[in-house]
């Protein structure tokens, strides 16, 4: 726009052009829209009059054809020399015109509040926008919104939604609390689930129970369902029975009965062994899929019903539950790294570690994760370590996990990581880090009654971290615990009988039948890898050479990745063939008890590649123990031995 030609003035010198032009750029003012029909409306001139007071003014350069299309001191200049009661009228009439038009533009929406605008109906229209703005515009249009005369604790709780759409939790937490701190104020239950899921991604359940029980059963309203959620999470298993009720009147939309079904699924995880809750769980997720991004709550249902179908044997369905959330965008970034975190862990139960491994680090290096995924991922990192017999990223991956501890705070759903950590700390003797937390989980689980799906699991990992402690007072409780599940639970009765067999091959009695039937039991729930090392540890432990091979084909046939492979004439070449010349040469020099010292001599390098060659048998034979794996080398090595003449 030109600066020499006045804003006020017409090209032609009229007075009375003038005036129209005055007119028709005040329009523009308030509205920042070149509309003749508009105008017209709005004004007492004619069409034409409008269309030729727009023709001079662009060309004359007092006007751009693109927004803005004043500049901000012809702007002004307009809006401080009409009076205010004329704006005013300006400003209803220019709404009046508009709504029969539908959504304003956000520029007109922001030009009417920066003229000096305060109507209910832009006020409403801004508080709309606002909602389904990009993060970029969202807090621009916000403040018009509060500059139009709309509620501010409604555009707060309204901050706090988007905030936690977008992963940013503290301000979440920021704008929702200050709702909260009117607790009568309509908009509280919105604050509440948006505080609530902020919370739950920061691993403190509790406070999300804390805030549904605040709300109350009156003003629960469509979250009821979430109520359960974080109320079972928290181990209040009556007023999550309470809300249930409630959530099973749920309107007949997708959220509605997606939710409820969710809902329903988690107070029958509580029933017997729980086995009901899965295809419940699963129908939810399948209901709530097609939604993608669009709803935002603290728990997906697809990762509760992998939990669950985890917890009661089935993880072939837990993958392909999570596969299908991942691939539909549900819950959008807030839950895929969940999802992914859940389908690593399923991986690494079935003993696949390097699909586990390849989707932790593909999450780790997706950005800063909240600390309910941390969690996940620090489970996973120590659980692939310890599988695979890597000691060195199994310190790494605790020394990581330690920082956290002080903020990990235990519910229902963060038992598998807990579990990872309480086996871990064992095996590197820092059990005494997690009594509070195993106390915690202990508390918890009491107050639900030891529901055998969400016990049996737990106390599965409690009795392997009281092997590795040498702590048998502590593997009673979990043994007992598994035993008493077994009467509701078949994943209960899998894992007492594994785990009782378990304790007889480290006690020495490998019974080649029993330990058969328990490495298949567990291969029926999923836990190929631990199929595979009770296998392995019974075949190091046995004094009888066929039936060590028979125990390692078994170790074999359980394990996606051979540890060991064993020909079908019952020949051990191609396990000797797991080992390089080099590591053959170690292993027979440590089997005769030269120390690593000696060896390194002998062979011309440092004691220190000795004990990498050392710690690379013992995970190709796939023993646990040193112990393990001298009694396989022995048997190796005489295999290896000539035949007498």
């Amino acid at each position: 726009m030109s600066s020499s030609q006045p804003v006020l003035n017409h090209p032609d010198g009229s007075a009375v052009e003038a005036t129209h032009l005055r007119q028709v750029l005040t329009v523009v003012a308030v509205t920042d829209l070149v509309d003749a029909a508009l105008i017209a409306t709005v004004t007492d001139l004619s069409p034409h009059d409008v269309r030729r007071c727009l023709d001079a003014a662009m060309a004359a350069g007092q006007l751009a054809g693109a927004s803005p299309h004043l500049t901000v001191t012809a702007r002004g200049t307009l809006l401080g020399s009409t009076t205010g009661s004329a704006l005013g009228a300006l400003h209803s009439a220019v709404l009046d015109a508009l709504s029969t038009r539908g959504p304003l533009p956000v520029q007109t929406a922001g030009a009417l509040v920066t003229s000096g605008c305060r109507d209910p109906r832009l006020a409403e229209h801004l508080v709309s926008s606002a909602s389904h703005a990009d993060a970029a515009d969202a807090d621009l249009i916000t403040a018009w919104a509060e500059t139009a005369g709309a509620d501010p604790l409604r555009l707060a709780a309204q901050a706090a939604e988007r905030a936690v759409r977008s992963g940013d939790f503290d301000a979440a937490l920021r704008a929702g609390e200050r709702v909260l701190a009117d607790p009568d104020h309509a908009s509280v239950p919105v604050a509440v689930r948006a505080v609530a899921i902020a919370h739950a991604h920061r691993g403190m359940v509790h406070h999300s129970a804390a805030l549904f029980g605040f709300l109350g059963e009156a003003r629960i309203g469509n979250d009821a369902a979430l109520a359960v959620w974080a109320m079972l999470g928290d181990g209040d298993a009556e007023q999550a029975r309470r809300m249930a009720a409630l959530a099973r009147n749920a309107p007949p939309t997708s959220v509605g009965r997606g939710l409820a079904l969710m809902s329903r699924g988690l107070e029958l995880s509580l029933d017997g062994g729980g086995e009901a809750a899965l295809p419940v769980l699963v129908q939810s997720a399948a209901a709530l899929r097609p939604l993608g991004d669009e709803l935002v709550v603290p728990e997906s249902p697809a990762a509760l019903a992998a939990l669950v179908a985890i917890s009661t044997g089935e993880v072939d369905t837990a993958a392909r539950v999570l596969t299908a959330a991942i691939d539909a965008g549900f819950g959008g970034s807030l839950q895929q790294s969940r999802h992914h975190l859940l389908l690593a862990w399923s991986r690494m139960l079935q003993g696949d570690l390097p699909g586990a491994t390849t989707i932790a680090d593909r999450v780790a290096d997706s950005g800063p994760l909240a600390l309910r995924d941390q969690m996940f991922l620090h489970g996973l990192r120590l659980g692939i370590a310890r599988r695979a017999g890597d000691l060195v990223a199994l310190d790494r991956a605790w020394n990581e996990v330690r920082v956290s501890l002080a903020e990990f705070s235990v519910d229902l759903y963060s038992l598998l990581p807990l579990g990872e950590l309480a086996v871990a700390a064992a095996r590197l003797r820092e059990s005494h880090r997690l009594q509070t937390h195993l106390l915690d989980a202990g508390e918890l689980l009491d107050s639900l009654g030891r529901p055998p799906l969400w016990a049996a699991m737990f106390h599965w990992y409690g009795v392997h971290a009281a092997i590795l402690a040498e702590e048998p007072s502590q593997l009673l409780p979990h043994a007992d615990a598994l035993v008493h599940g077994a009467q509701d639970s078949r994943v209960a009765a899998i894992l007492a009988r594994a785990g009782q067999t378990w304790l007889r091959v480290l006690q020495g009695d490998v019974d080649a039948a029993a330990v058969t039937c328990a490495t298949g039991d567990l291969e029926l729930i999923g836990l190929s890898w631990d199929a595979t090392r009770l296998a392995a540890q019974a075949a190091g432990r046995t004094t009888d050479r066929q039936v060590m091979l028979e125990l390692m084909q078994l170790a074999r046939a359980a394990h996606r990745t051979p540890v060991a492979d064993v020909r079908e004439d019952g020949e051990t070449a191609p396990l000797r063939a797991q080992l390089t010349d080099r590591e053959w040469e170690v292993a027979m020099l440590v089997l005769t008890g030269v120390g690593y010292r000696e060896i390194g001599e002998r062979l011309f390098i440092s004691p220190k590649t000795v004990e990498h060659h050392v710690a690379r048998i013992r995970r190709r034979l796939g023993a646990d123990t040193r112990r393990e794996m001298l009694t396989m080398l022995r048997g190796l090595a005489v295999s290896e031995q000539p035949a007498a003449d």
